[in-house]
């Protein structure tokens, strides 16, 4: 067998095992019952909660399950219940901002109308929408979401090879700057309805496995930021895993979080960067 070939088939396996921690961890199951509410705590002016495992075993280390919520402020409190907690445990962390998920450390480019007008027509839209929340004046915490899950993992039962984020919209946003910003922190990403600004280079995305979900119908994020980035993966032979919703809008999440598999008749179509 060529050894491109070789490298390839490796590639893929390592994403299906991933992916497949994902399903295990909870991620993207769905169950009834919810499990203990956990506190509410602040990190350097941070509000979050971390709920712990159901049924811990003190002598095992966990995975982390981060949740960035959207605009709206709602979470995935699918991976807090009960039922799915006592077969899959997890630490889940939920961070709230009254701002954005950027770190504001980041240098962002300032983009002439010259070249935001290479990009397609909608690919335009999301560029402008992503420069507006970078120049304006809300807090941007992803930083202060890195610092957490670093104090996070030295402080609890974290299995530092199984740190994931997931996330909606604004929370979707923010999952896909997490692992474009720190790909050494976290080992997966399951953005719903969320897309990178189309200026930032996507092979820094390449060694993080990513399974995204965008409805066809979107019309407060446009599928095709999420289509671009497929597209560029795709070239790059990283590891995304993309699920198209046919007809749906912008509420995906309710399909995605508790996704059991393809449906070709309602028009569920999952494609991988490695075909």
């Amino acid at each position: 067998m060529p050894a491109n070939s070789t490298i390839h088939l490796a590639k893929v396996m390592t994403m299906k095992r991933v992916f497949l921690c994902l399903l295990l961890t909870g991620v993207l199951l769905a169950s009834s019952g919810m499990g203990a509410w956990a506190q509410t705590a602040e990190f350097d002016g941070l509000s979050y909660r971390l709920h712990p495992p159901l049924a811990a075993d003190a002598t095992k280390r966990y995975p982390l399950v981060v949740s960035l919520h959207g605009a709206g402020g709602g979470w995935n409190k699918v991976l807090v219940r009960r039922n799915l907690q006592m077969k899959h445990p997890c630490f889940v962390l939920v961070p709230k901002t009254k701002g954005t998920w950027i770190n504001p450390e980041t240098e962002e480019p300032t983009l002439t109308e010259e070249e935001i007008s290479r990009y397609s027509p909608p690919l335009q839209k999301l560029v402008r929408k992503a420069i507006a929340r970078i120049q304006g004046g809300k807090a941007k915490d992803l930083l202060k979401v890195f610092r957490l899950v670093e104090k996070i993992k030295k402080d609890h039962p974290v299995d530092p090879n199984r740190v994931y984020v997931v996330g909606h919209s604004m929370g979707g946003m923010g999952s896909w700057n997490a692992v474009w910003e720190r790909p050494d922190l976290f080992a997966a990403a399951v953005p719903s309805s969320g897309v990178l600004p189309p200026w930032k280079d996507p092979s820094r995305l390449v060694p993080v496995p990513i399974w995204a979900f965008h409805g066809s119908n979107d019309r407060t994020v446009s599928v095709e930021g999420t289509r671009y980035l497929f597209e560029a993966l795709k070239k790059l032979a990283g590891a995304m895993k993309y699920t198209e919703l046919t007809g749906q809008g912008h509420g995906s999440n309710k399909i995605a979080f508790s996704f059991s598999g393809d449906d070709e008749v309602r028009g569920f179509i999952t494609r991988l960067s490695s075909d």
